[in-house]
């Protein structure tokens, strides 16, 4: 994370378990996600939320490979997108829960 001036170790290790947590937080999220589109019966609907899967994976592995050349503002960056885009995929996954069984 880019900062000026000095800068509260305490705050940035925080700061830094935050952003890990909510990576890990995410993955897990995503694992949930597998297991409901891995029981959709319908060939078509499940091979569109395996697409939104995949558009929603990029982001994670960005953000992992980001946090491994401890660039954080790269991995804060690819963790929001990723966020984004998870939340509209359980978006997906909710609303057609609650209309339909799985298929």
């Amino acid at each position: 994370m880019r900062v000026s001036g000095r800068v509260n170790p305490e705050d940035y290790l925080s700061t830094l378990r935050t952003l890990y947590e909510a990576l890990h937080e995410s993955r897990e999220q995503m694992k949930s996600a597998r297991f409901v589109i891995n029981r959709v019966v319908d060939k078509a609907r499940r091979a569109q939320l395996d697409a939104a899967y995949q558009q929603t994976e990029v982001p994670f592995v960005q953000a992992v490979q980001a946090g491994h050349q401890f660039m954080y503002d790269d991995l804060k960056e690819r963790l929001s997108t990723a966020r984004q885009r998870l939340d509209a995929l359980l978006g997906q996954l909710t609303n057609r829960w609650r209309g339909h069984p799985v298929q």
